[in-house]
């Protein structure tokens, strides 16, 4: 992920392609979300999102609306950082321990 984003940034066309492509492939997936659960707020996170937050916020923001039958929500990077997986896995555990 690493080379194509940066290669993204350096002007390789193809590279900007395939960000374009995966941005797209995001928006439909953050649409999806927003379709089953109908939030006001999605959060986005990872290595690959917070090392490259306008490429990859850029293209789910122009084309989640596309797929969205929703209300359309807010998409940002999460306040939460590089910690987000940690979080998450917490969360589960606290989940299954409660069972």
């Amino acid at each position: 992920a690493k080379a194509v984003y940066d290669g993204a940034k350096a002007g390789d066309e193809l590279c900007i392609d395939l960000v374009e492509r995966i941005g797209l492939l995001n928006a439909m997936g953050v649409a999806s979300a927003i379709n089953v659960y109908d939030p006001e707020l999605v959060t986005l996170g990872g290595a690959v999102t917070l090392n490259n937050v306008e490429q990859v916020l850029n293209p789910i923001r122009r084309h989640f609306r596309d797929y969205i039958v929703n209300r359309e929500a807010e998409v940002k990077v999460t306040p939460l950082g590089g910690d987000i997986g940690l979080y998450g896995a917490l969360a589960m555990a606290f989940r299954l321990h409660k069972r």
